[in-house]
């Protein structure tokens, strides 16, 4: 497999610590949310939110993709990803992701394929199978569904 690019970031103190990227065009903070006993008043980010982001911006990539060879626009397009960290009964920690996206003027069947199509090729997607519950919805559609991403849109 060729390799296309490595990100490399330098992590130091966890969860109350910061976070850099090799080049230093990344450089933030890291802290507890308040609901983890981080303090209100301390800036910075935490690593669900690092998350979220991180697999908000590959998924709309690879939905930019699909809708490319569908040969529709979707340049008013707005996805908003959601990370929850849950505690589980053994224990530890897993997360669970909502991607919520509004494709206004998309005809309904295919903003679905679109998000199928994402949800197969998203690098993002592809890591968390078998791994971590996702939720895809389309707004205004009435549609949701929850994968099991080990399950999700075999072929």
């Amino acid at each position: 497999m060729k390799i296309l690019y490595t990100a490399k970031i330098l992590v130091k103190g966890g969860r109350k610590g910061s976070v850099q990227s090799e080049d230093k065009r990344l450089r933030m903070a890291v802290r507890p949310p308040v609901e983890m006993g981080g303090d209100p008043e301390d800036k910075g980010t935490n690593p669900e939110e690092l998350f979220a982001a991180a697999y908000g911006a590959s998924f709309r990539g690879a939905m930019e993709s699909a809708a490319r060879a569908s040969h529709v626009s979707l340049r008013d397009c707005l996805l908003t990803s959601v990370v929850h960290l849950r505690e589980t009964t053994e224990g530890g920690h897993q997360l669970g992701i909502e991607l919520q996206v509004n494709m206004p003027g998309v005809n309904p069947a295919v903003a679905e394929k679109i998000l199928e199509s994402a949800h197969r090729t998203c690098p993002f997607s592809k890591a968390l199978r078998g791994n971590a519950e996702v939720k895809l919805s389309l707004a205004n559609s009435g549609r949701s569904r929850t994968k099991n991403p080990a399950l999700a849109f075999r072929g």
